[in-house]
């Protein structure tokens, strides 16, 4: 609270910044920025809710592969496993 307070005392004197242009160019840096910031921000949404995606399907593949009955698949295994022995 107290480095919010301090923060915003320190910064209430700013009469410029970045989003402050003056003139052409910085009116063309601003534009350049702000489509660029809104580039970024596409992107790494579509990342994130592509990892939530793929996160649920395999949490969804999990489910499914515990519902398997413990010797379904008993002949198989020991198949490969009596010819690795072996």
């Amino acid at each position: 609270m107290i480095a919010a307070a301090l923060l915003a005392f320190e910064l209430g004197g700013c009469s410029s910044g970045l989003l402050d242009p003056a003139g052409p160019i910085g009116t063309s840096e601003r534009i350049i920025l702000l489509d660029t910031t809104a580039i970024m921000l596409a992107i790494l949404v579509s990342a994130i809710d592509g990892a939530h995606l793929s996160a649920a399907g395999f949490s969804g593949m999990t489910l499914a592969v515990a519902a398997v009955s413990p010797g379904q698949f008993a002949d198989r295994i020991s198949v490969t496993d009596a010819g690795g022995a072996a």
